[in-house]
């Protein structure tokens, strides 16, 4: 399922692929990011499940 944000059409999976790639980087800022992005992407699959 995707879902408009701000104009763009954003998958849950595509943000947790983008998330997980952020997190593999050692940086401890990407790392977070990333593991926020996965979190929303999880979140998002369940709301539209």
């Amino acid at each position: 399922m995707a879902r408009e944000v701000g104009g763009t059409t954003i998958s849950a999976g595509t943000l947790f692929v983008i998330g997980l790639i952020l997190f593999l980087f050692p940086e401890p800022a990407t790392s977070t990011l990333g593991v926020f992005l996965m979190a929303l992407g999880v979140l998002l699959y369940f709301m539209s499940w």
